[in-house]
C-alpha cells in the first residue's frame, strides 16, 4: 500500500499471486489477432494513481511505460472458487496513440484490450488497437519512476 501511494516499485516479497504487480509474458496470439503488434513481456508496477506497465525487451532490459491503470475498489472481488479478480480502466500509449483500456486480472492471468474510438462522432463502434493476454512470469524487476 505504501509503495502504491509513494509511486515506487513493490518489493519482491509483496508481489504474490494476490496482486497484479509482477512480470507478465504475452501468450501466443490467437488467429483472430494475427497481424497485430505484440508487446511481449511487461512489468506491472505500482506508480502514482495506480499501476504502470513497463515494456521488457527480450534481453530483460526495462523499456518505457506504455500502460497506466487506475484502481477502482468497486471493481474487485473473488470468484465463487475463491480466486481474486480486479478490473481496471486505463490508457495504453501504443504506436503514438493514447487509447482507452479495459484490463482484467485474475491471480495467474492478466489481459487487456485497447480500442480506438470510431471516427464518426455518432459511432459507437470501436476499432481494436491492441488485444493482449498474459501469464505471470514472476516478480517485476523494472520501475516506473516519475510517472504521474
Amino acid at each position: 500500500m505504501v509503495a502504491l501511494m509513494m509511486g515506487g516499485n513493490m518489493s519482491a516479497e509483496a508481489q504474490t499471486s494476490s496482486s497484479i504487480v509482477g512480470r507478465w509474458r504475452e501468450a501466443e496470439q490467437a488467429a483472430v489477432r494475427k497481424g497485430m503488434q505484440t508487446i511481449g513481456t511487461i512489468d506491472i508496477v505500482a506508480c502514482a494513481g495506480g499501476y504502470c506497465g513497463v515494456t521488457v525487451s527480450a534481453d530483460g532490459a526495462c523499456g518505457t511505460v506504455v500502460l497506466k491503470l487506475a484502481v477502482n475498489p468497486q471493481w474487485q472481488g473473488k470468484t465463487p472458487n475463491g480466486e481474486a479478480w480486479q478490473n481496471f480502466p486505463g490508457i495504453l500509449n501504443w504506436r503514438g496513440k493514447d487509447a482507452p483500456v479495459h484490463a482484467t486480472w485474475r491471480e495467474a492471468s492478466f489481459s487487456f484490450t485497447a480500442s480506438e474510438p470510431g471516427m464518426h462522432p455518432l459511432s459507437r463502434r470501436s476499432i481494436p488497437l491492441y488485444i493482449g493476454r498474459y501469464t505471470r512470469e514472476g516478480p517485476s524487476r523494472c520501475d516506473a519512476p516519475g510517472v504521474s
